[in-house]
């Protein structure tokens, strides 16, 4: 099992977020920093994806064509998972 020994108190989940237009991508990204800097997120990594926008399906996976995945570590109380809520809504 490639399960982390600490995985009864630390939760490794990851975060996608959407980003609608490549023009804005540097602003995004500065703020993005900023929140996760001013919250203290213990970022592991941040990939940048691209992908064509899709519009015409009910069930679109990407509706913007830029998307961020952020991988974090975060412990396994209710308390740490009430502050990601917070910071993931900022």
């Amino acid at each position: 099992m490639l399960e982390p020994r600490t995985r009864s108190t630390v939760d490794l989940p990851a975060a996608g977020v959407f980003h609608p237009a490549v023009r804005k991508f540097l602003p995004f990204v500065r703020k993005m920093a900023g929140i996760l800097k001013a919250h203290q997120v213990n970022a592991l990594n941040v990939s940048i994806r691209h992908s064509p926008a899709d519009s015409t399906s009910l069930l679109a996976w990407a509706p913007q064509e830029v998307r961020l995945r952020l991988y974090y570590k975060q412990r396994s109380t209710k308390a740490a998972s009430a502050e990601v809520r917070g910071w993931t809504r900022s």
